[in-house]
């Protein structure tokens, strides 16, 4: 089953430090011995996407988009699969290098 995870780090603007903050959440996928790590931003929308307790899958709520396990669109308004993150699994830790994307457009760009 897939889990849904806070992105949490350090942040350093013109004024302010943060020792810890929230940046926004993935979805963590086991598959094999590994792990695949995708934005959990709905690429419509924007919305929180989650698991799905009822098929298994990974779910929208704000419009019904929905999502495979590897990130394929199962169906809905979604221009696009969910955006897959740079991940390692080191010393039992999955690290991810988390990155923000437009939403709303067929490709996938960074924000």
């Amino acid at each position: 089953m897939p889990r849904k995870v806070a992105i949490r780090a350090a942040r350093t603007d013109a004024y302010l430090k943060e020792d810890v903050r929230t940046l926004g959440s993935v979805l963590v996928v086991r598959s094999g011995g590994g792990v695949t790590v995708f934005s959990a931003q709905c690429p419509h929308a924007g919305c929180d996407v989650a698991p799905s307790s009822k098929d298994g899958k990974l779910a929208c709520p704000c419009h019904e988009s929905r999502f495979e396990l590897d990130g394929r669109s199962a169906g809905g308004p979604a221009p696009r699969a969910l955006d897959a993150l740079e991940a390692e699994v080191r010393d039992g830790r999955v690290l991810v290098r988390f990155q923000r994307f437009q939403v709303g457009i067929a490709d996938k760009r960074v924000v």
